[in-house]
């Protein structure tokens, strides 16, 4: 491949429409690659919506995705467009998804969120996002917070470059520098051929380093059973189920902070969705 030639090109369009077209084979390559050695051994179905409000950058969304699906026969493939100017949701639960994209705008506007929000296992998603080098860094931000607010834990998002190099980008919720966080990180590159790193989604809570934990519980003996100690001014918690939980904090090196739901108002805790208010014990645990 010559990268200088393919690197003026980019830089000379002004849409990443017009770019090189061994450049959009490059990129379809690895999503191709994608379908293939990742979904196809998670489900046999599979979720591609592409989202822009930009009226070149759709054209040409539809353009790799016609590409896309016409070397992909072994999988069920349901086809979501998504018109930024005049979007139409599509309910049903999402549960593995290759999304194409331009912008973070364009991912809100899917409202897969909403779809998968009244489920308990996590999904799989990996987002295409196209833009200009300039952007890539301000998008993933936005997009990888989306994917920790809504508890997507198998998220990432592929970008091409002006180089034409294939990266993928995730995050880690806990490590050593911060907590519940989504600081993007490079986990990946497609080679031309493969990707270089498995597996795709790997196993992000295995290590939690002392990051806190708030644990909502209520007065319920033998399972739970809360005390208050004069001397430290703490909530205590012992009984079967707490047991179990430290032994849990223990395994994964993460610290318990108790909330005692039993002093709250029914109201304060009632379930609520991922995307309701802050006043449920999922919203709550997550603080």
């Amino acid at each position: 491949m010559n990268s200088s030639g393919l690197y003026a090109s980019y830089v000379k369009s002004k849409y990443i429409g017009m770019q090189h077209e061994e450049a959009n084979l490059f990129v379809l390559r690895a999503l191709h690659y994608v379908i293939r050695e990742v979904f196809a051994q998670l489900s046999p179905t599979l979720v591609i919506t592409t989202s822009s409000r930009d009226k070149m950058m759709f054209t040409w969304f539809e353009y790799v995705l016609s590409n896309l699906v016409s070397m992909t026969s072994d999988a069920a493939v349901q086809v979501l467009h998504i018109n930024g100017s005049s979007p139409v949701r599509v309910p049903g639960r999402k549960y593995c998804n290759l999304i194409m994209i331009d912008a973070y705008e364009s991912l809100r506007d899917t409202m897969i969120a909403e779809d998968n929000a009244g489920y308990d296992n996590h999904e799989y998603y990996f987002i295409f996002l196209q833009t200009c080098d300039v952007f890539i860094q301000h998008e993933l931000e936005l997009i990888l917070e989306h994917c920790l607010a809504h508890y997507w834990l198998n998220c990432n998002v592929m970008v091409q470059t002006a180089k034409v190099e294939v990266l993928i980008y995730s995050y880690y919720p806990y490590r050593e520098q911060h907590c519940q966080t989504a600081q993007p990180e490079l986990v990946n590159r497609f080679d031309g051929h493969r990707m270089i790193n498995d597996p795709m989604f790997p196993n992000k809570l295995t290590q939690m380093h002392q990051c806190p934990l708030t644990l909502s519980l209520w007065h319920m003996p033998p399972y739970v059973e809360l005390s208050w100690d004069n001397h430290t001014s703490q909530l205590l918690a012992r009984g079967f189920e707490v047991l179990l939980v430290k032994h849990l904090a223990q395994h994964l090196n993460f610290t318990l902070v108790l909330l005692n739901l039993s002093l709250l108002h029914v109201d304060k805790y009632q379930l609520t969705l991922a995307n309701g208010t802050e006043e449920g014990p999922i919203e709550l645990a997550s603080i």
